[in-house]
Formats: structure tokens, sequence, C-alpha cells
């Protein structure tokens, strides 16, 4: 019940990786799982890796196609000390933090929202980035939040009231968007940047 390793998709990001350097690397829907480990996605000789896989529920709900999971690569020669931030919620979330000698350390996290998710993946996301807005002078979150039906950040309603109540967490917490255009082929806006410090 495991589905595929998608052997391309690696093969392309170990060349993205090689080709560019990037220094911070972010992912949503790695679809991973425990059997997958660390050193077969790339050398920790040159990043480290941190990820949180599907849950069994992930699996249950998308077991056909795999789905879920989110990870972060940090490139191991940058010259930052890098910590990732613990935490108890059950959401495929996984948070760094970027600390120097001079600069206010920069909170950046990821999140993939399931379509499904319902009101207590809401009330869990809001606990959680309530925290980290209220510790974190720089936050920022990247990621898929599947709210299809908010059109525009600049303005985030939504007539559903889920997508909705997410949309004003986000605001709430002082958060704008980077990315106000669809970033899917139905045209919505789906893969997000959130920042409390633009």
């Amino acid at each position: 019940d495991q589905p595929q390793f998608q052997v391309s998709k690696l093969s392309d990001l170990r060349a993205y990786l090689f080709t560019y350097e990037p220094e911070i690397v972010v992912l949503n829907e790695t679809w991973l799982n425990k059997h997958v480990t660390d050193g077969e996605l790339v050398s920790d000789q040159f990043y480290t890796i941190y990820r949180k896989d599907r849950t069994s529920k992930d699996m249950e709900m998308y077991n056909k196609k795999g789905g879920g999971g989110v990870m972060i690569l940090c490139r191991n020669n940058i010259g930052i000390e890098v910590d990732q931030v613990k935490d108890k919620v059950n959401l495929p979330i996984v948070t760094i933090l970027l600390k120097t000698k001079n600069l206010t350390p920069i909170c950046i996290s990821t999140f993939y929202r399931y379509d499904y998710s319902g009101l207590d993946c809401l009330e869990d996301t809001e606990r959680y980035y309530t925290r980290l807005s209220r510790k974190y002078k720089n936050l920022a979150i990247i990621g898929d939040l599947n709210l299809s039906s908010v059109k525009n950040w600049d303005d985030p309603v939504s007539s559903n009231s889920i997508h909705e109540g997410f949309a004003h967490l986000f605001t709430s917490l002082g958060m704008s968007s980077l990315i106000n255009a669809p970033t899917h082929r139905d045209g919505n806006v789906l893969d997000i940047i959130l920042t409390n410090n633009s």
C-alpha cells in the first residue's frame, strides 16, 4: 500500500540542488514515508533535511495518490545557525529558525493543508501560528493551503467558512501574502508565502 517512489522527481531535485545550490528549499507534498531515508534523498554532506512525512491518516485519505508530507532542506555551508522549532502539533508542518549574530532570527515554516481539512485543523493551525507569531518578529509561512475560494490575498474573503477562517486567521496575525497570482492550472492561488515582515 506504499505509493511508488518517484525516482524521476528525485533526480530533478538533485539536479536542481547541484546546478543552483540554493541555500533553502521548501517542499510540499513530498509523498515520503518512514521507508525513505534522508540519505536516499540528498547527501547530508551538502544539505540538512527537516521533514514531516505522511501520517497514517494521510495514507488512508490519499492511498491511491500518495499525497502529503513537507520538507525543508538547508545547505550546510551558508554560515547561519539553523535549528528546527520542535512542536507537538499534529499537522503537516515543519518550522526552522535561522539565526545570525547581527540580525533578528527568521522563522520559516512550511504547511500543507489538505483540501479535506476542517474546523479541527483550523483550530490547531490557529494555536500553532499564534504562538509562533508572538515569539518571532520575522515569520514566513510557505506552503500549499488549498484555499481555492480565496481569490485575492490583498482582500482575503471567501464564501467557504473554513477557507474564510484560515484567511481571517492569517490576517489577524498580521500576515500578508507575497503571492497574489494563480499558482495552479485551474487559476487558483493555492501556493502562498505569508509573512509578518514583508
